[in-house]
């Protein structure tokens, strides 16, 4: 009996060790040995809530390995870009890294969020300000961010923030407006969110020109009488050169006679009942 059991207990051993061997061998097949990943890169700073742009730099432990990033949001791979050294993140982005070593697996991968909260740049200012104006106007637009460049439009549209668009222009210098126009303008600056969009209507009325007075020279064979003497002087518009005007001299009413064509004579009425007639060729 006692034999009986020594044997049962000795093949009971054996099946064990047969079997911790079995399951060690299965554990060995299916690990990685840690020394054959490449280590998981690290970023510095790490993410968060920032105020200005932040310079990241992407590090890791294993010799050799190069680093693949993303900043869209997708999971990098091998065939991601190469990350720069050191990243500058000048706006919001999720930033993820792998790292590849030679002879060795690719990383996990790391990531990070960065929140960046710029101030934004002035908005631009224009002088003279938009408004009605009776001739032409140059006007300057001007920013108090250091460094801002200004974009500007002449149609009312809202300015890109580059001169990629036909209608928007980089600003170099005073503009003219001869005419009615909504000028437009933002503002861009390193380290600073675009300015808000500044907007003047300058209103353009142009005068029409002054007319001009000439002596009209009197007929000797058409006297006047002393006790009417009278002058006569066109009046040329300088747009239409025809108008004339008869002025009475003495008479208090200054009665007057306008005509729009070329008259054959100036003719003055010095009342209802006489009329002074001079000569058709005068001017």
């Amino acid at each position: 009996m006692q034999f009986l059991s020594k044997m049962v207990g000795a093949r009971i051993y054996v099946l064990a060790a047969a079997l911790v061997g079995m399951l060690m061998m299965a554990g060995c097949g299916a690990s990685t040995s840690p020394n054959t990943v490449t280590a998981t890169p690290s970023f510095s700073p790490a993410g968060g809530n920032f105020n200005s742009s932040q310079v990241v730099t992407i590090t890791d432990t294993t010799s050799g390995a190069v680093l693949y990033c993303t900043t869209d949001g997708t999971t990098p791979t091998t065939s991601s870009p190469q990350c720069s050294q050191p990243t500058t993140v000048f706006k919001s982005e999720y930033l993820q890294a792998i790292a590849l070593a030679p002879g060795k697996t690719a990383s996990a991968v790391a990531a990070a969020g960065y929140t960046i909260n710029l101030p934004a740049a002035a908005t631009p200012t224009f002088s003279p300000a938009g408004g009605t104006y009776a001739g032409t106007q140059t006007i300057s637009i001007a920013d108090a961010t250091t460094g801002a460049n200004i974009f500007y439009t002449t149609d009312g549209t809202v300015p890109s923030t580059s001169s990629s668009t036909s209608s928007t222009l980089l600003y170099s210098g005073p503009i003219t407006i001869s005419k009615t126009q909504t000028v437009s303008a933002i503002a861009i600056a390193s380290g600073f969110s675009n300015s808000g969009v500044a907007s003047a209507t300058y209103t353009i009325n142009l005068l029409a020109a002054t007319p001009a007075f000439s002596a009209v020279a009197r007929s000797a064979s058409t006297p006047t009488p002393r006790s009417s003497r009278s002058s006569c002087a066109p009046i040329r518009d300088t747009a239409s050169k025809t108008a004339h005007l008869c002025i009475n001299a003495q008479d208090s009413a200054m009665d007057r006679r306008l005509t729009r064509s070329r008259p054959s004579k100036c003719v003055l009425q010095q009342n209802k009942h006489q009329r002074i007639p001079f000569a058709a060729n005068a001017r």
